[in-house]
């Protein structure tokens, strides 16, 4: 895997709008939340996650991830009562 640089969360967000992203986690907040991370994978469908994730974790069991959408989750307009 080609190596990114650490990023904040936010920025990786910004850069990869609408697609799904694989971050390996690198510094945290008090709580434990990722702050910032590199850049794995990234993709329109949450698929193209699954194999990046595999490997990373092959090559460093004890690596922490995280995968999240960069975009909005409900399309504006729409409103979702819980």
């Amino acid at each position: 895997m080609q190596t990114q640089p650490v990023q904040t969360l936010e920025a990786i967000e910004h850069n990869y709008h609408d697609q799904w992203v694989l971050v390996k986690e690198t510094e945290w907040d008090k709580r434990g939340f990722p702050l910032k991370g590199i850049l794995i994978a990234h993709g329109t469908e949450r698929d193209a996650l699954v194999e990046p994730r595999i490997q990373l974790h092959e090559q460093e069991p004890n690596v922490k991830t995280y995968a999240f959408f960069a975009g909005d989750i409900v399309p504006e307009g729409m409103v979702v009562i819980l």
